[in-house]
């Protein structure tokens, strides 16, 4: 039978795990924002190559149609980290409801423990 510090320090474990998926969140929803600029910018440049036929020529390294391509790759990256983030969301989400739960069972085992 676990004792009411059993179940507080279990808490206490999925908080810290919650406010680490919680940071993992953060750190890829700011990795996803950068990588959508990057493809803002490519985009941004292959419309002002679009505007300037001239500019592209053979010669030159890029042309519209690869910063395209380019640009797409970049928000797929984007992509799978924001869904990386989503998910990490939802784990701290789901350890912090089982803080929440193992907080009110400890609770209710000392009110029940100084009634007996």
């Amino acid at each position: 039978m676990s004792t009411t510090c059993d179940l507080k320090t279990q808490a206490d474990t999925y908080r810290r795990e919650a406010k680490r998926d919680y940071y993992a969140a953060s750190r890829d929803a700011k990795r996803a924002a950068s990588f959508y600029r990057t493809a803002r910018q490519v985009e941004q440049h292959a419309a002002w190559l679009t505007s300037r036929p001239h500019v592209a020529t053979p010669e030159y390294e890029y042309t519209p149609a690869t910063l395209d391509a380019e640009a797409r790759t970049w928000v797929s990256i984007a992509d799978t980290f924001l869904r990386s983030s989503f998910r990490a969301t939802d784990r701290a989400r789901f350890h912090t409801g089982l803080a929440r739960r193992y907080d009110e069972m400890a609770a209710n085992r000392a009110e029940w423990l100084s009634t007996a």
